[in-house]
């Protein structure tokens, strides 16, 4: 995936603002203005349930791909030069290769379609 893709993800989803909100036993909304996700999980213990945790995530993704998208150019902008001009020093090494797996990662994830 790339970030114009993870952009245009975020862009296709519902539009927000989003929110979480304490639900209704056993269900964890992450509201929208125009809809409502409920994070629920019926194959864990009730009190090993992490549908707060799950809403609040939901909550955040439009704005979490946003900001991955944004990091991934910035990442490829700090690259660039270090791979036109193979690294001199430690430091500049580690950067190539960090930004490298980062955007490789980046790369890997995928969007059901």
């Amino acid at each position: 995936m790339t970030p114009e893709d993870l952009r245009k993800l975020a862009d296709e989803a519902t539009p927000g603002p989003w929110e979480y909100h304490a639900g209704i036993p056993s269900w964890e909304p992450a509201v929208a203005m125009t809809g409502s996700v409920y994070a629920r999980d019926d194959y864990r213990p009730l009190a090993e349930k992490p549908r707060t945790a799950d809403a609040r995530l939901i909550a955040l993704a439009p704005d979490l791909a946003r900001l991955c998208a944004e990091l991934g150019e910035a990442l490829e902008h700090i690259q660039e030069p270090l791979l036109e001009n193979p690294p001199m020093n430690d430091y500049e090494r580690y950067v190539a290769e960090r930004s490298g797996r980062a955007l490789a990662k980046l790369s890997e994830l995928e969007a059901d379609s």
